[in-house]
């Protein structure tokens, strides 16, 4: 995959990796060996990952950790259309090579349990409706 017309966000993922940085058994590492530190970042959805940031050739690119694992196990297939990083558990904070899966979006929700599909589908459900029962 020609590296221009991915992302910025994918881009730092592929120079990252070409860089030398590694993600092995649970930490990362620059290219000279030292451990770089990786962060909880929370989307407005309230969605949770870890983020980690390389710096290269000047540029900083931060990118979600699960996606950098996913790139070392399976290379350019993460960017295939329709494709999507899972959590095998439904864990997004679960980054364990083992837990880390490519797949649909469909079988990514079905990685969820489903109570917590459940709950995640109610909520959605009251906050669209919610101004009709308020009335």
């Amino acid at each position: 995959m020609k590296l221009e017309k991915l992302s910025k966000t994918n881009q730092g993922i592929v120079l990252g990796a070409k860089a030398g940085y590694k993600f092995i058994n649970g930490k990362v590492y620059n290219p000279k060996g030292n451990e770089v530190a990786f962060f909880l970042h929370r989307d407005k959805g309230n969605y949770k990952s870890y983020k980690v940031s390389f710096y290269i050739d000047g540029n900083a690119y931060t990118i979600r950790l699960h996606r950098f694992i996913a790139y070392q196990k399976f290379g350019d297939e993460i960017f295939e259309p329709g494709q999507v990083v899972r959590h095998l558990d439904g864990d997004s904070l679960n980054n364990d090579e083992d837990n880390i899966d490519l797949g649909t979006q469909k079988d990514n929700m079905q990685d969820i349990p489903s109570e917590k599909r459940i709950e995640r589908a109610y909520k959605g459900w009251v906050t669209r409706y919610k101004k009709f029962y308020n009335a």
